[in-house]
């Protein structure tokens, strides 16, 4: 083995360690990890970026690893509201990538933040099991976010 695979080897590793350390993928095994870093990039966005804006096409979804983001949403006279806040562990993107529609909401980030982007095409490519544990989390994610922004 060459210093370069053992370096790959390295980061997919570090890379494996960071997504169990995140709810979202709990409840997943690594061989199942691995074959979500094949349909996956780990991309850092800065303080005040918009990681998605509202009305755009909705190819991937994302699992917040570190930082803090805004979800908000344009409403009459396009007074732009917040709904709510997410925060490590949180997935966002996925309604647009489930649906197959443009983003229902812009998602800022509000501080530096270290993100999971997952392909929503690479979904297709997952086995049975993998993409149903994946529409449960999404189905837990969803349901979290709906009780927050209820302010309950």
């Amino acid at each position: 083995m060459n210093e370069d695979n053992i370096a790959d080897q390295n980061g997919l590793e570090k890379s494996k360690l960071l997504l169990k350390s995140l709810d979202f993928f709990s409840i997943f095994t690594d061989e199942e990890l691995n074959s979500f870093l094949e349909i996956s990039e780990i991309k850092k966005y800065n303080a005040h970026q918009h990681i998605i804006r509202e009305n755009t096409k909705g190819d991937f979804f994302y699992v917040i690893i570190r930082g803090t983001v805004n979800i908000i949403i344009k409403g009459r006279n396009d007074v732009k509201r917040t709904v709510t806040t997410l925060r490590k562990g949180d997935c966002f993107g996925e309604i647009a990538v489930i649906l197959d529609q443009p983003r229902s909401a812009s998602i800022l980030a509000i501080s530096d933040c270290y993100v999971s982007k997952i392909d929503g095409k690479g979904i297709e490519k997952l086995s049975l099991e993998i993409r149903e544990k994946l529409f449960r989390q999404f189905s837990i994610s969803l349901s979290k976010r709906l009780i927050r922004s209820s302010g309950k």
